[in-house]
């Protein structure tokens, strides 16, 4: 099975590594630095698994990585990031993403991931959906819509509804 992989990193030294011992391994893998040109990738592509910075030019990789859950994308997630702290690891997962690594870290294990990650496959979204008068809020897909209209919330806000 080919697995196809998207890295969004803007650091592109790391990036060219990381594109090059992929492609070593056989894997598929696209590379953009930012995070808007993620969301267009993978609107217009299938990957297997997405690797996102945490800390991107314009949209952060948080942000992309709620955003691609909100549109009910089934990709694997994993944030590669400097960003070590538990609270961020946390979050990182609570937004979405199936997996957290961070900077620096071992190729292999990069590797070994990506691998594991892709093996679960395409995962089934359960909604849960909570409806109170004209407000819903899907935790699933970390939406919440006003008279069907989707309002955009941070993490912080979300997480208090």
């Amino acid at each position: 099975m080919l697995i196809k992989v998207l890295l969004v990193e803007d650091n592109k030294t790391l990036a060219k590594m990381i594109c090059h011992l992929f492609r070593q391994e056989k894997l598929d893998i696209e590379h953009v630095e930012k995070g808007e040109d993620a969301l267009e990738y993978v609107a217009l592509n299938s990957y297997d698994v997405v690797i996102l910075d945490w800390m991107l030019p314009g949209i952060s990789g948080i942000d992309v990585c709620r955003s691609l859950r909100a549109k009910g994308c089934s990709s694997g997630i994993i944030i590669l990031t400097a960003r070590g702290e538990k609270q961020d690891k946390i979050e990182g997962l609570n937004i979405g993403a199936d997996d957290y690594i961070t900077k620096p870290f071992d190729f292999d294990e990069l590797i070994a991931r990506v691998k594991a990650v892709a093996r679960r496959g395409t995962k089934t979204i359960v909604s849960n959906k909570i409806k109170y008068g004209n407000i819903e809020i899907d935790s699933n897909r970390f939406l919440m819509t006003i008279d069907g209209k989707m309002v955009d919330l941070t993490a912080k806000e979300f997480k208090h509804y």
